[in-house]
């Protein structure tokens, strides 16, 4: 290994993750180094079932209540025999590890912790997997008990880091040990290495925490020096900063967190490897103008959804008074939810990492406009990876951009309830799990309408959509969700996405609220168990349809049980079984008006046919 800060292979073993994901905060093309979809990530991912193994791997397993269905690639690696082992060489230097892997839960709920041999290159040791955050079980919204069933929320990031450099090609191995505490099984699903961004500086002229009595590592609540450093920086306009080291805030007040309500205040790290906030629950309240909050990572303890608990960073103005709120180079880990906005403008999320939460990763809701969600990580949300909802008030002119969303395990990867003038694009989505679709467009949840021009554009969607597990209703990886009462006539184009092997519609068009100015173009819709576009019987309005290309669909590239007319007719491309006419330019006109126009048509061509 090469030499970084002297011998001694394990520093810590994390059961929260932290990290840094070093995205480059950039609008660019593919070809100037910026990835065509997502950001580029800073880790090294290895899928369990490339790797060398002589355990089991479980190849494509997407029943909802299966540990696949929740998994990347909806597929992992299960060692369950002492001396099963899995490996991997290093593609890059590193000096971490993150496993994603489940162990089974303690029989009243509470989790467990069991041991599995880990060998870097020469060197052994023995390191701990848990389950106290994982596994949840029953019903929505969920609960700790294994009696009540479902079980699902399988899968936590467990966290290695180390002392020393791990050089590119050195063998990584994970061993079931033959010890009475084994586990019965080990489920493997990602292995991530990265190499961990130096520390963060103290900036200049700037309030320390230390110097407020705050002790990094000695396991005591440090909100009360926190707070006074907070409240001299509102007087003094200077930054507090949190030097390395971990920090409590377990003070029972404060119910919401650290308060930020002094307008021009910055938090910051010294990086989200270096700098981490405990909690319970939550995180800060923010409620002023132009306030940062910076490189820190934020461990919360949540291990159900309990809808009465803060989020993780609660952004909230009853005014419309909050704006220039920038939140950059975070990890949020095992809150109830990443972060929620009511009512901000401009507000900023980039280069973050959200994971393991049990709701959404973020919400920008009632009014939140002007803002950004960019380049930024989320997994395993137990909710909405982003959504925006425009409850009570219009969101406004908001930006989901370069992102990855992958295995929510409830509801959509990226989701839209009403608002004006949104864009969506080059995000990279995968593993939808249950209830939901890739990208949701949706008037459910009473949101206030849809309006202005929306574009939802080049993102690609792998392995999205999903079922309802209750009434197995089947959603597309676009998932269209129209409620009667809730119509939708805003100008939204969704074009040049690239929709591959959706569990079952390409694109599905739901409910029967009516649609009256949405056009999908330059899609490429390739692979799934249904049909490439799907129209509910009960769908109304019309819908314009060119220059998509579908291929590979089990049953079909097309499905209309509504009363569907053809208004226009010139090339949309179609491949694979059923593929018929190129037809470019369809309009679906559904309900009473298009039945007569249908009829019209028909007596007309009659008489010209007999004319002839």
């Amino acid at each position: 290994m090469k030499k970084k800060t002297g011998w001694g292979l394990l520093l810590a073993i994390l059961f929260l993750n932290s990290g840094s994901l070093g995205y480059a905060a950039t609008e660019k093309s593919s070809e100037n180094g910026i990835a065509e979809y997502g950001p580029i990530l800073a880790y090294q991912q290895v899928e369990a079932e490339s790797c060398e193994t002589n355990g089991k791997i479980i190849a494509d397993e997407r029943a909802y209540f299966t540990p696949g269905s929740e998994a990347s690639g909806k597929s992992y690696v299960r060692l369950d025999q002492a001396g099963q082992t899995l490996s991997f060489k290093t593609e890059v230097d590193s000096d971490s590890l993150i496993i994603r892997g489940s162990v089974p839960d303690s029989s009243t709920g509470g989790g467990e912790e069991h041991p599995l041999i880990l060998k870097i290159g020469e060197n052994t040791q023995t390191i701990q997997l848990s389950s106290k955050l994982s596994w949840v079980y029953g019903d929505f919204p969920w609960t700790n008990d294994p009696a009540d069933g479902r079980p699902h929320n399988y899968f936590d990031d467990h966290i290695l880091t180390f002392s020393e450099i791990i050089p590119a090609g050195t063998e990584i191995t994970l061993e079931v040990p033959a010890v009475k505490d084994t586990a019965a099984f080990y489920l493997i699903d990602l292995l991530d290495t990265e190499l961990q961004p130096a520390i963060v500086p103290q900036p200049e002229d700037s309030l320390s925490i230390t110097d407020f009595g705050a002790v990094a590592n000695d396991g005591k609540d440090d909100s009360v020096a926190l707070n006074e450093a907070i409240a001299e920086a509102a007087t003094s306009q200077q930054t507090v900063y949190l030097p390395a080291g971990t920090y409590e805030i377990y003070n029972p007040a404060l119910v919401k967190g650290i308060l930020l309500t002094k307008d021009n205040l910055e938090i910051a790290g010294a990086g989200m490897w270096h700098t981490r906030l405990e909690t319970k629950t939550a995180g800060f309240y923010i409620r002023g103008e132009n306030i940062t909050v910076r490189d820190l990572a934020l461990f919360g303890q949540t291990d159900v959804r309990r809808d009465n608990e803060p989020p993780g960073i609660a952004v909230e103005s009853d005014t419309g008074q909050s704006r220039n709120i920038s939140l950059e180079n975070l990890w949020i880990e095992h809150t109830k939810v990443g972060v929620w906005a009511n009512r901000i403008d401009h507000l900023k999320l980039t280069n973050s990492r959200v994971r393991n939460v049990m709701a959404d990763g973020i919400n920008l809701c009632r009014g939140t406009s002007n803002s950004e969600v960019s380049y930024s990580d989320f997994r395993n949300t137990g909710d909405d990876g982003i959504a925006m909802w425009s409850s009570s008030l219009v969101d406004q002119n908001n930006k989901i951009f370069h992102n990855t969303v992958r295995y929510p395990w409830l509801a959509n990867n990226i989701a839209i309830y009403g608002g004006e003038d949104h864009e969506v694009y080059g995000n990279d989505l995968r593993d939808t799990v249950g209830m939901g679709g890739g990208i949701n467009i949706s008037t459910r949840f009473k949101p206030q309408p849809f309006a202005g021009s929306h574009q939802i554009y080049e993102n690609q969607l792998l392995r999205c959509g999903s079922l309802e597990n209750d009434t197995k209703a089947e959603y597309g990886a676009i998932w269209v969700n129209t409620e009667p009462g809730f119509d939708n006539a805003a100008q939204i184009q969704i074009k040049n996405n690239k929709i591959l092997d959706s569990p079952y519609q390409g694109i599905y068009l739901f409910n029967s609220g009516k649609l009256t100015n949405m056009t999908f173009s330059g899609n490429q819709i390739k692979g799934g168990t249904t049909y490439g576009i799907e129209v509910d019987p009960s769908a109304q309005g019309k819908v314009t349809l060119t220059n998509n290309e579908i291929q590979e669909f089990s049953e079909g590239k097309f499905k209309n049980e509504s009363q569907l007319i053809l208004t226009e007719v010139s090339a949309t491309k179609t491949k694979g079984k059923n593929s018929s006419s190129k037809i470019t330019g369809i309009v679906l006109g559904i309900g009473a008006v298009g039945l007569l126009i249908a009829g019209g048509l028909w007596i007309w061509y009659r008489k010209s046919r007999h004319r002839k």
